[in-house]
């Protein structure tokens, strides 16, 4: 818990001048043939379900493999949310051993799902092993994985008979179609074109994104935490907030980061519990009264000793000496902090300095304070925030102030070389001197730097307020920061982040640390490549097609197919239509890619 005292009210007035966040976008999600995706993939993207690319791109047509889906689904189940960070920490604990035998990034997600039960140790191969992790996951795959993720598992068992409507439900492989029955009565997976299912066809990034939605939607995941009461270990129910839980036998119970039964919850213990369609998911239990820690800031008003012991005296600011408040010293002790000097003792505090305290079950265990007024010279720009307050974050030689982030305040008076300004025209890397009062920034002066530079993009970052990028210059990799304002030209035309790739040419012009104007030289790649046709989508204007490489390995390749593109025959050249191509014909491609989309010019059907 923390508490900020009135002194800062003011600060939060700023919320309705400040500048919403931006929801997702990808450039490669503009067009129409991804309108029955596009709201849901930027929603997810927005949650942080799920990601895009560095050249902001969300490559919608690229498989999906074993390992990437583990990861999503167990985003969905919550294993980022913070509500479960107990939950993890006590999972990660639990299976490092299994962990360790996996060469994969999805430890954290690996032991999650063990933790819950969606999981056995033995199933992990068929996603993380090194012979599978890389796979691409097949519908029918996807269809065991969301049953799983669902707790749907022991409704496959008990149902013997399945009817499909599917064109190609003898395709299914037999272990599979208990679990293409249960996805599909629960809409989560539909058909493709045709009315078939496609078992064996990869799910695309596009598609996964869909599902990922919808096992969201019929879960309906939810959670409540607190103290629990009337605790019946023979009705296996508790209440929670005015609430009656009741377990079953689907129900995973965790106390202390244990698997136990129900009859080791009590009243008064601490719980998380998580429900979802089918009811009382997973309680998440913690024994006895954890230690409660607050913060409080304000004025520091003198101290008083007596019998009880010794007080410290907190005002708040705005409401004057009225609202002082008593806070008691610790007997255990209490670590003193004056102007980011961990030495100092109480007699080192004056009336009037801005303090914060901190207090562990009721008692001040931590004071920290500096002088109403005080100024920080030398710093330097590393951040400007901008929600749900202004705030700068500085850097600085002296520790006591490095990585230190100032609420600015709304009459703040702003200089940048010399001149009036506004906290828009601070850019990281500039140096500041700032005055404070009370901790708040009300006055800051800021001097720039100017340079320019030659390289190669390496890489390309997009992010909610700010973005950058990574030039190679001369075998040496530099990184630089695009901010709101940055004025970018690709090929003597105004552009966007969006229109940036990787290899292409720049010329940055650089003040501070921040980039105000990128003058790029792009030039398209032209690609061309042979392959057998797999999918032919007339309306969609694109081609699946397999291609083979050199050493015999072969990948799908999706081709969008541009209009006015020149497709032709080996039959003396006549020109033919994108529904001349069918399934099974071997075609030569032309093109380059765009937008994170390979883009045909010519096809020639061989």
């Amino acid at each position: 818990m923390k508490k900020t005292l009135a002194l800062f009210m003011a600060c939060a007035m700023m919320l309705s001048c400040a500048v919403a966040a931006g929801a997702a976008s990808f450039s490669d999600m503009a067009g129409a043939n991804w309108d029955w995706a596009r709201d849901t993939v930027y929603e997810l993207a927005d949650q942080g379900i799920i990601r895009g690319y560095s050249d902001g791109t969300y490559q919608p047509n690229n498989s999906v493999t074993n390992q990437e889906a583990f990861t999503l689904f167990a985003r969905i189940v919550g294993v980022n949310d913070a509500v479960n960070e107990a939950a993890v920490a006590a999972a990660q604990e639990q299976y490092a051993d299994v962990a360790a035998r996996y060469n994969t990034y999805a430890t954290k997600e690996l032991c999650f799902m063990l933790y819950r039960g969606i999981f056995t140790e033995a199933e992990l191969d068929a996603y993380l092993s090194e012979a599978t992790k890389n796979n691409e996951l097949l519908r029918h795959e996807a269809a065991v994985l969301i049953t799983k993720v669902m707790g749907g598992e022991e409704e496959v068992k008990n149902t013997v008979m399945y009817v499909f409507d599917y064109v190609d439900a003898n395709e299914i492989p037999a272990e599979s179609k208990g679990y293409v029955d249960f996805v599909s009565r629960k809409g989560i997976m539909q058909g493709m074109e045709d009315n078939k299912f496609s078992p064996n066809t990869s799910v695309t990034r596009a598609q996964v994104a869909i599902m990922l939605k919808k096992t969201m939607d019929v879960m309906s995941l939810s959670h409540a935490s607190g103290t629990i009461s009337d605790v019946n270990a023979s009705a296996r129910s508790f209440v929670l907030n005015g609430n009656t839980y009741t377990a079953t036998d689907r129900t995973g119970i965790n106390l202390d980061g244990q698997h136990v039964s129900f009859d080791a919850l009590e009243n008064g213990d601490e719980v998380v519990v998580t429900t979802d369609y089918q009811g009382l998911w997973a309680i998440d239990a913690t024994s006895g009264v954890p230690a409660t820690t607050e913060t409080v800031t304000g004025v520091f008003n003198g101290s008083l000793t007596d019998t009880r012991g010794t007080f410290l005296k907190v005002y708040d600011l705005e409401e004057g000496v009225s609202s002082v408040q008593d806070y008691q010293l610790s007997p255990d002790g209490v670590t003193y902090t004056y102007e980011g000097k961990l030495s100092a003792i109480l007699s080192n505090f004056s009336i009037g300095d801005l303090v914060t305290l901190t207090i562990t079950n009721g008692q001040v265990t931590a004071v920290s304070g500096e002088p109403k007024v005080k100024t920080v010279t030398g710093a330097y720009v590393s951040e400007m925030g901008v929600s749900p307050a202004a705030t700068i974050t500085i850097t600085h030689a002296d520790a006591a102030y490095d990585g230190k982030v100032y609420t600015i305040s709304g009459s703040v008076y702003v200089s940048r070389n010399g001149r009036t300004a506004s906290l828009r025209d601070i850019l990281p890397g500039d140096k500041v001197d700032l005055e404070l009062e009370y901790g708040v920034v009300t006055e800051i002066s800021a001097t720039s730097r100017s340079s320019t530079a030659t390289g190669t993009i390496t890489e390309i970052t997009i992010g909610t307020n700010t973005s950058g990028i990574e030039l190679d210059i001369n075998g040496v990799t530099e990184s630089y920061v695009i901010v709101r304002d940055t004025e970018i030209y690709v090929n003597d035309e105004v552009g966007t982040l969006y229109d940036l790739r990787l290899g292409d040419s720049v010329t940055v012009n650089i003040e501070s640390d921040a980039v105000t104007r990128l003058t790029v030289r792009s030039v398209a790649q032209v690609e061309t490549m042979t392959g057998t046709v797999e999918v032919v989508n007339v309306s969609y204007g694109f081609i699946s097609m397999n291609v083979t490489d050199t050493a015999g390995n072969v990948t799908t390749q999706q081709v969008f197919v541009k209009d006015g593109a020149s497709i032709i025959g080996t039959d003396g050249g006549t020109r033919k239509t994108l529904s001349d191509i069918k399934a099974g014909d071997t075609i030569l491609v032309k093109g380059a890619m765009n937008m994170g989309a390979f883009e045909a010019t010519s096809i020639v059907i061989l």
